[in-house]
């Protein structure tokens, strides 16, 4: 962070003059800005957060499941909470808790607050995760760089949430908010818009804009963390959901020269090494490949981090990965060994009246930026020496989410352009993986390199039913022999 930034925080913390004023209005002794969060890897147990001006005397948090009356917390389950101030330059007290014996699946309300005064925050809730099964079709939000737009932020939640209400959490790479010490942003991102982000779980990493802002994202975010980290600029952690293995590394761990600690790198190849998911994401802050303009001036810096990484994406099969900081929106080609790789077959699917096509099988990996959650955008700069390693690259101004549905077979990405004029939203990219085609309908388009040149040659229609009699053939044929 540039030194004149770091004095404007100081001054703007000292003299509460942030511009963002989340709750003037309202009385900050009550308990808010309440974030939800998987605790532990195998999001069996659930993080709870919030905050108030008081201090109380018996902090705790109440749940019950949503189906259960009308007076739901007449019996409810109970954690006592804990203060945590770990860090924090502002007046009010953090409050945290480990929710555990939910039942999977299901969605629950929980209230949080002060016991012995009957000090009680307003109803939040969500869906606990399903248990570990390959069969579980779920649905999550990624968005990225949302910084200093919490309104803009806000809707373009309310339309993704109105649009899918399957959605299960929300992944966030990065930059949530533009200076992190200063709590009235933090207020104004998650206490503002807790219409969605008090009704979600969320899970989020440091960006460039945490750095050296101390430890905002442990005090609003209670996770169980791997390989007793400093919590002092960022964190990384994992967490299994049903069929998929999300791993989120932390940006701020590196050195003079942008490589990430050799503990976060021990860690992560341990972590992926230990995962039996039939699909590996993982989320960063920094884009590995990307067409923003920091990926042509500071491309260089990431340099190292693309030789730490890729070999290990590679090796342990890592098919997406999900990026911030540039603030445009861009689509990798699948990348092997730092070249492009151009995989053979693809499954051609529609949706919404819209073709698409899903790789099978996919060899190497997929880079994708988001584009920007709030307001601040930027100019489509493909890198020379990058030039034709991206499927979509566009100059966007606008706010920008990802919807990401993950099945046994297929993971299916859907970007989207928010128009906050007309309060619509446009699909602007969609494509998938496939683990198979036998049971998926059925066009793959089949192609081979040449000279490190794409070619088509050729069209395989492929279904299940021509699979059934093609198998029925062969055993017929050895069998007569």
């Amino acid at each position: 962070m540039h030194k004149f930034q770091k004095i404007l925080t100081a001054i703007l913390i000292a003299a509460n003059i942030s511009g963002f004023c989340p709750a003037n209005a309202e009385d900050m002794s009550l308990p808010h800005t309440i974030t939800a969060t998987m605790y532990n890897q195998d999001a069996t147990e659930y993080g709870i957060t919030y905050r108030s001006l008081d201090k109380y005397e018996k902090p705790q948090v109440q749940f019950a499941k949503k189906t259960a009356g009308k007076d739901v917390f007449k019996n409810p389950l109970v954690f006592d909470a804990t203060i945590d101030n770990h860090g924090s330059l502002e007046k009010d007290h953090i409050y945290k808790a480990v929710v555990s014996g939910l039942e999977y699946d299901t969605e629950y309300i929980f209230r949080v607050g002060d016991a012995k005064r009957n000090i009680w925050s307003e109803t939040c809730s969500f869906r606990t995760a399903p248990q570990q099964d390959e069969k579980v079709v779920f649905t999550f939000l990624y968005v990225t760089d949302s910084q200093k737009a919490p309104k803009r932020f806000g809707q373009v939640l309310g339309k993704a949430f109105s649009m899918y209400p399957e959605i299960r959490f929300i992944l966030h790479t990065g930059d949530m908010v533009e200076n992190g010490l200063v709590e009235d942003e933090w207020k104004a991102m998650l206490h503002d818009n807790r219409r969605y982000t008090a009704h979600t779980l969320i899970n989020s990493i440091s960006g460039n804009y945490h750095e050296d802002n101390g430890a905002e994202l442990y005090i609003h975010f209670h996770k169980k963390l791997p390989e007793n980290q400093s919590v002092e600029k960022g964190y990384f952690y994992s967490f299994d959901y049903a069929n998929a293995h999300f791993v989120m590394l932390d940006i701020t761990d590196v050195d003079n020269n942008f490589n990430l600690s050799e503990k976060q790198i021990k860690w992560l190849e341990k972590d992926l090494e230990g995962t039996d998911k039939i699909w590996k994401i993982v989320g960063l802050h920094w884009p590995l490949y990307s067409t923003g303009p920091h990926s042509n001036y500071s491309i260089e810096w990431f340099d190292g981090l693309r030789k730490q990484l890729e070999p290990i994406f590679t090796k342990y099969n890592v098919e997406l990965v999900l990026q911030g900081h540039d603030h445009v929106y861009s689509r990798s080609k699948s990348i092997l060994d730092g070249r492009v790789y151009v995989n053979r077959i693809y499954v051609e699917k529609k949706y919404e009246n819209r073709n698409y096509l899903s790789v099978v099988n996919q060899k190497g990996t997929t880079y994708l930026t988001g584009g920007s959650s709030g307001t601040k955008f930027y100019s489509c700069q493909v890198p020379e020496r990058f030039d034709g390693y991206f499927e979509v690259c566009n100059n966007l101004y606008n706010s920008m989410f990802t919807v990401i549905t993950v099945s046994e077979k297929e993971l299916l990405v859907r970007a989207y352009i928010y128009d906050h004029e007309n309060d619509k939203a446009i699909l602007h990219d969609i494509f998938g993986f496939a683990k198979s085609y036998a049971n998926l309908q059925t066009m793959a388009q089949v192609r081979e390199v040449n000279n490190h040149q794409e070619s088509f040659v050729g069209i395989a229609i492929v279904s299940s039913a021509v699979l059934m009699i093609l198998f029925k053939r062969i055993r017929m044929i050895l069998k007569d022999k």
